[in-house]
C-alpha cells in the first residue's frame, strides 16, 4: 500500500490499486478477509483520505468494530523490513507502535531452526540491529504512540509488562489476557502460541552456539544489542577472518 501511495499520484488509480492488492493477496481470505468483506473493504478504501495511515486507520477501526474489540491492529515483524519508508511517508502516524525487541541471539537460534530464512547467519543480525535501532530513535520521544517492549521482560514479569502495554493501549488489563484458553481458535494447532507464558527460550543461545557463530552475531549486532540492555559475551573479539585477509593484502 505504501509503495502504491508513494509512487502513484492519481488518487483514483491509486485506490484502485490498493484495494485489488489487499483483496488479492494470499492471506486476505484468512486474515482481513475474515472480518471484511470485498465490497466493503473498497467503500473503506473510497472513503479515507488517501493516505496510508488514514486507510489502514480505517481498515483496523471495521475489524475492532467486527469483532466488539476496543482497537485491533497489525502484527508482522516483516513491517521492521519497510520501516523506513512507513517512517518517511508518515504512514504509520497517530498509529501506535507496539515495538517488540528480542536477544538477536535467541532469534538466530529460533530462526535457524524453523527454516524461515536461507542463509540468515550472514545478513540478519545486522538487519535486526539497522531495522530495530532506526525505529526506536525515530519514536523513542513519542511516548504517546511508540512502547518499547523486551521479549525477556514480557514472558518473566508477564502481569506488569502486559498492564503496561494495556496502559499505552488505552485498554483495560484484566488476569484473562494472560490465559492461554482466550487465545483464538485459530492459534490450537501451533503448540508454543496456546501454552502458558514460559521462559525456557530465554538465553538458549548459551547452550545452542559455538563460539565462532556468537562472535559473528555479536558483531553485527552489537551496536543495538547495547542499546536495548543485552550483555555481550565476546565484547570486541576480533574478526580474525577479515584479520587474515588484511595481513595478506599488506604482505
Amino acid at each position: 500500500m505504501v509503495f502504491i501511495f508513494t509512487r502513484i499520484l492519481d488518487e483514483r488509480i491509486g485506490r484502485e490499486m490498493i484495494t485489488r492488492l489487499i483483496i488479492n493477496s494470499r492471506a486476505y481470505k484468512d486474515s482481513i478477509g475474515e472480518y471484511i468483506h470485498p465490497g466493503k473493504l473498497q467503500d473503506l478504501v473510497e472513503r479515507s483520505h488517501y493516505h496510508p495511515s488514514s486507510i489502514l486507520g480505517s481498515i483496523y477501526n471495521q475489524i475492532a468494530a467486527h469483532t466488539n474489540a476496543r482497537i485491533a491492529g497489525d502484527k508482522s515483524p516483516n513491517d521492521l523490513d519497510y520501516i523506513k519508508i512507513l517512517v518517511e511517508s508518515e504512514s504509520i502516524s497517530g498509529i501506535k507502535v507496539l515495538h517488540l525487541v528480542r536477544d538477536v541471539r535467541d532469534l538466530m537460534v529460533s530462526l535457524n531452526r524453523t527454516g524461515w530464512l536461507q542463509d540468515a547467519d550472514d545478513y540478519f543480525p545486522r538487519l535486526w540491529s539497522n531495522n530495530n535501532l532506526y525505529l526506536y530513535y525515530k519514536y523513542r520521544h513519542k511516548s504517546e504512540e511508540y512502547f518499547l517492549v523486551r521479549y525477556e521482560d514480557m514472558v518473566k514479569k508477564p502481569k506488569t509488562t502486559f498492564a503496561d502495554i494495556c496502559k499505552f493501549l488505552e485498554v483495560d488489563f484484566t488476569a484473562d489476557i494472560l490465559s492461554p484458553e482466550m487465545r483464538p481458535p485459530r492459534f490450537q494447532d501451533r503448540t508454543n502460541l496456546i501454552k502458558p507464558i514460559y521462559t525456557d527460550r530465554v538465553g538458549v543461545y548459551k547452550s545452542s552456539l559455538p563460539a565462532s557463530t556468537l562472535i559473528n552475531y555479536e558483531q553485527q549486532a552489537g551496536e543495538a544489542m547495547r542499546v536495548f540492555g543485552y550483555t555481550l559475551e565476546t565484547t570486541d573479539q576480533p574478526d580474525k577472518s577479515w584479520m587474515d585477509r588484511l595481513s595478506s593484502i599488506l604482505r
